[in-house]
């Protein structure tokens, strides 16, 4: 059973991968020549649609293993570097577009006749904003650099991830703060970044895991 299976609209031509844990190696499985296969949707908050899919009477033909048998974990592992930067980027992504709607809206509204803008309340807000975004896009860029040249870049990306995603929550909820009470609404692009926002402080590694990996890092160099 595969939990989690992203924007699955149709079964209908997709692969997956399976890794029982008896068995070593990795497999796709084209779930319409080789299992009959069910899905129910989540009900989930917005995002990337996701499925439970069942296989049932499956049967894994062994040219469909990928790579050498045994090498399984490895060869996730650094699928999981690319997801990590990944998601940084597009956390970064958001938070630029959530800063900048935020400056904007900050700009219009007015209190008292006056522009948000101008009280300095709002402005430290909004600077904030920005220095959180600025710091954690360099971590990403250093590991965007590294993976240009082909080098390894697992540091730089267990870094990148949690930063960027812990930054674009707290920079999404400052921009809903900043709309007021326009801002809590299905019609304003802001709600699909706020979903998308505390989506990425989960996947591909929650910043839990991601603290307890840089902290082994750091042990590990200082020893």
């Amino acid at each position: 059973r595969k939990h989690a299976l992203a924007r699955l609209p149709r079964l209908e031509g997709r692969s997956c991968r399976r890794r029982p844990t008896q068995e070593n190696g990795m497999h796709l499985i084209e779930p319409r020549r080789h299992a009959r296969a069910r899905g129910a949707r989540w009900r989930h908050l917005p995002h990337l649609g996701h499925q439970t899919l069942h296989l049932d009477d499956c049967a894994v033909p062994a040219i469909n293993l990928v790579s050498n048998e045994g090498t399984g974990f490895k060869n996730s592992m650094i699928g999981l570097d690319g997801a990590r930067l990944d998601v940084a980027a597009i956390c970064t992504g958001i938070a630029r577009f959530a800063i900048s709607e935020a400056v904007s809206r900050a700009k219009q509204r007015k209190a008292d006749g006056n522009p948000i803008a101008e009280f300095q309340g709002l402005r430290w807000m909004m600077a904030d904003m920005q220095t959180e975004y600025e710091a954690a896009r360099l971590p990403g860029l250093a590991a965007a650099a590294k993976r240009g040249h082909e080098l390894r870049y697992t540091r730089e990306a267990t870094f990148a991830k949690p930063h960027a995603s812990e930054m674009v929550y707290k920079v999404t909820d400052s921009a809903l703060q900043i709309h007021g009470g326009d801002g809590y609404s299905r019609d304003m692009n802001l709600e699909r970044y706020i979903h998308d926002a505390r989506i990425a402080r989960i996947f591909d590694g929650s910043s839990e895991i991601h603290r307890n990996i840089i902290a082994r890092m750091i042990m590990a160099e200082h020893d």
